[in-house]
């Protein structure tokens, strides 16, 4: 049952981050599918940072639905913006550090298959999450490192539709990075 779930997760992903990268309202609603059925998959896989971080992901899909819908213009589209200097080192700050407090946490206190290399790809996972419900065209290049970081932890614990759809998801951050750029420019 694992492996189905996965696949249907994994499914439900792709189509969450192909609209995220069209900037259509709709991706919510797989997202939201997505990171239910991941939660489950994550959990029995041990890797309980990306079980944890799918409640996370929960919550800020929900505030990028109410963000998104907020800032569309009057064209229906979702505007896109770039993130500053202090927010660029603010996000590299806080990533590492979560991604320390976490991995420490998890390493000392569970039996975490892999504890710091999935608290690194929850902090990375996180910070990628809250750039995109601000709309920000960065967020891609932090989708891309999340997108590398993950094909290899999921293949470790033998979570192959998931490893794979990373590798595709890896595709599609580049194509949502090169559009997002697109509308950024146009918008000026």
């Amino acid at each position: 049952m694992n492996w189905q779930i996965e696949a249907v997760a994994s499914a439900l992903l792709l189509a969450n981050v192909w609209l995220v990268a069209r900037r259509s309202m709709w991706n919510y609603a797989f997202g939201i599918a997505a990171v239910s059925l991941y939660a489950v998959v994550f959990w029995r896989a041990h890797l309980y940072a990306a079980f944890g971080l799918q409640f996370l992901f929960l919550a800020l899909n929900l505030y990028g639905l109410i963000n998104w819908r907020r800032s569309m213009a009057a064209t229906g589209e979702v505007p896109v913006l770039r993130m500053s200097r202090l927010e660029k080192w603010l996000t590299l700050g806080g990533t590492l550090k979560i991604a320390l407090l976490v991995g420490l946490l998890l390493h000392l206190t569970t039996d975490a298959a892999v504890p710091f290399a999935d608290s690194l790809n929850t902090a990375l996972a996180l910070s990628a999450q809250f750039w995109q419900a601000r709309r920000r065209v960065e967020t891609w290049v932090l989708w891309c490192l999340v997108n590398l970081v993950s094909v290899g932890l999921y293949a470790s614990q033998g979570l192959w539709f998931t490893s794979a759809v990373y590798a595709v998801l890896l595709a599609v951050a580049l194509y949502g990075w090169r559009e997002w750029r697109r509308v950024e420019r146009e918008q000026v």
